[in-house]
């Protein structure tokens, strides 16, 4: 009984997921990032700021993200400062910190998130010439998507979102998806490894 339980469950579940996959796709044509805003078109749900944070360069020699739900969208500040913007739900906010000189955004992995069939967003925005030793974005449930970076090396994880990169340029970068596919457009890599379990590799110019 207690089987037969479990598989009712996880079946609502999973035709949750699915409603919710075709209505998202049906409201949402896309979302793209410019310099200092998210656009969406009109058919899109309005993504509210829930917060956001400024730093200064000489604040920061590393970056450290770790999402559950959220997708991540990295791309060039108009200055010389780091900025976070969160678009997520108040009661499930990830934390933003420095810690010795290292970026940390995180997560809060412990908490029941009530927000499931939102789009939860974080973007970080980098000057053009920032020296970082050390880049690591580790999403577990959403996309990533980087735009017109220069660093020197960077480690890029999605377990069930895909991977785009378009106009960066690294010495070394480490990409892998597990379920979604990799995607690299006009960047310039020294050093490429790339890998996906159930998804396409495609790189162009």
């Amino acid at each position: 009984k207690m089987i037969g339980f479990l598989w009712i469950i996880i079946a609502v579940c999973l035709i949750a997921i699915l409603f919710y996959k075709l209505n998202d796709g049906n409201q949402r044509k896309y979302i793209a990032i410019s310099d200092n805003r998210v656009e969406a078109d009109a058919s899109s749900k309005a993504l509210q700021l829930s917060n956001s944070y400024t730093f200064s360069t000489s604040e920061i020699n590393s970056v450290d993200i770790q999402l559950t739900h959220e997708s991540l969208y990295i791309s060039k500040s108009a200055d010389d400062k780091v900025y976070v913007e969160l678009y997520t739900s108040v009661q499930n906010t990830p934390k933003v910190n420095i810690i010795n000189n290292i970026l940390k955004i995180e997560s809060e992995k412990m908490k029941i998130h009530f927000g499931i069939f939102s789009n939860h967003k974080v973007i970080v925005k980098l000057p053009e010439n920032i020296e970082l030793s050390d880049f690591d974005a580790d999403v577990t449930s959403g996309s990533v998507h980087i735009d017109d970076l220069n660093l020197e090396q960077a480690d890029i994880k999605s377990a069930s979102g895909s991977i785009h990169l378009n106009n960066c340029k690294f010495i070394f970068a480490d990409l892998k998806s597990q379920s979604g596919s990799v995607n690299i457009q006009n960047c310039n890599i020294d050093e490429l490894e790339a890998k996906s379990s159930s998804g396409g590799i495609k790189a162009t110019g």
